[in-house]
């Protein structure tokens, strides 16, 4: 019978051999906090820069009008035709619009 996990420990930068002891190969979960903080593309990538080195290359940007793709939506005020009101779910399941476009396009 696996333990059950109450608490999930937050551990700052673990070791690689740490980390695969402690956590892997028993199986047990961690958040792990600070194992970017001297990567220099924490700085150095943003948009802009993104914008620059990758302009020109194509991109699949998912189109939501809350910003969450893949997510539930209430219902709340909506009509479909074919459905009464006791037929309606409360919430849907939505897909979000996928539009292509250059890398360059989406940062502006």
């Amino acid at each position: 019978v696996r333990e059950l996990v109450s608490h999930v420990p937050r551990i700052h930068s673990p070791s690689p051999i740490g980390f695969l002891r402690d956590h892997v190969s028993s199986n047990r979960p961690a958040v792990i906090t600070g194992a970017f903080d001297d990567w220099p593309a924490m700085e150095r990538w943003n948009l802009d820069y993104l914008a620059d080195a990758m302009g020109d290359a194509k991109v699949s940007v998912n189109v939501t009008p809350d910003g969450r793709g893949d997510a539930l939506l209430s219902t709340d005020g909506w009509t479909v035709s074919g459905l009464g009101d006791d037929e309606m779910p409360g919430e849907v399941f939505v897909q979000p619009e996928e539009r292509e476009m250059t890398l360059r396009e989406f940062a502006t």
